[in-house]
């Protein structure tokens, strides 16, 4: 893979050393994702980067999800961790759901544990709005919270609205969010 990835490196910027990248981390990846997830590292910050991340994190999360999940924790706060965070969680918690648990227990309170409560919270909303909401409930930045309660109530509204509005009365939202739902 060194050699590999040595080779589409030099090739000229573009398309066709873009995919030669891709293609040797894909490949890596199936043999030692953590060594792709160093070579990607290396990369310079930018498109292929982002892209490749995302691939090895997909591939990655079908062999070991909570290592994946873990690398893409710590990416930088932004679209590149939410997406690698969407590309591992939503399969792992239909899989394992008490592993994603587990693990969103270990991380620390921040960008990367409220993302990845987003994540699992918005896969549970549909079977499980209760849960869903007690996990929201623990998101760390209070303005990410609050929207993120008023949306998921607002779901679960639509689909058992007495037991949405019980919840919404004694829940930590605002009178003014309260009034806003209910009024719906």
């Amino acid at each position: 893979p060194q050699d590999a990835s040595a080779w589409a490196l030099q090739l000229p910027d573009g398309p066709l050393r873009d995919n030669a990248v891709l293609n040797v981390t894909r490949g890596w990846t199936q043999n030692s994702p953590q060594e792709a997830a160093k070579f990607i590292s290396s990369l310079p910050a930018g498109d292929l980067q982002c892209d490749a991340a995302i691939a090895v994190v997909s591939q990655w999360s079908s062999t070991d999800p909570q290592a994946a999940a873990a690398w893409a924790a710590v990416f930088p706060e932004g679209p590149l961790q939410t997406s690698a965070l969407q590309n591992v969680i939503p399969t792992w918690a239909n899989a394992s759901p008490q592993a994603v648990e587990n693990w969103l227990g270990t991380l620390s309170p921040g960008s990367a544990r409220d993302t990845a409560i987003g994540i699992l919270a918005s896969g549970l909303a549909d079977s499980s709005p209760a849960a869903a909401l007690q996990w929201v409930e623990g998101m760390s930045d209070s303005n990410v919270r609050s929207v993120a309660l008023e949306n998921m109530a607002g779901r679960w509204l639509g689909e058992d609205h007495d037991a949405a509005a019980k919840w919404i009365a004694g829940s930590p939202l605002t009178d003014q969010q309260k009034a806003r739902l209910l009024a719906n």
